[in-house]
């Protein structure tokens, strides 16, 4: 409760592997998720903790919260990595 972590599958980094501009994709994705905090007014202080540009199969973002936990009432129990995906694919 004291973090948020988003996992991003099948990102657009993984078809510019071999580009070295590849990483900048990265740092877009963790931009857009940080001014989604930002708006909906969550303090966050975000990193990229894996990468598949490094090997990883996914990239996953974690977001520390730098205010109050998250109520309980506000936490998803059913997880869906797909809609994370699919809302970067539409963007």
């Amino acid at each position: 409760k004291d973090h948020i972590i988003i996992n991003v599958y099948d990102s657009l980094a993984t078809q510019e592997k071999g580009n070295i501009l590849a990483k900048n994709l990265c740092l877009l994705y963790l931009g857009i998720f940080n001014s989604i905090f930002d708006i909906i007014g969550i303090d966050v202080d975000g990193s990229e903790v894996e990468c598949v540009l490094t090997g990883d199969e996914k990239c996953s973002y974690k977001f520390d919260l730098l205010s109050e936990e998250i109520d309980n009432a506000l936490i998803d129990e059913h997880l869906s990595d797909a809609a994370v995906s699919d809302f970067l694919a539409s963007l």
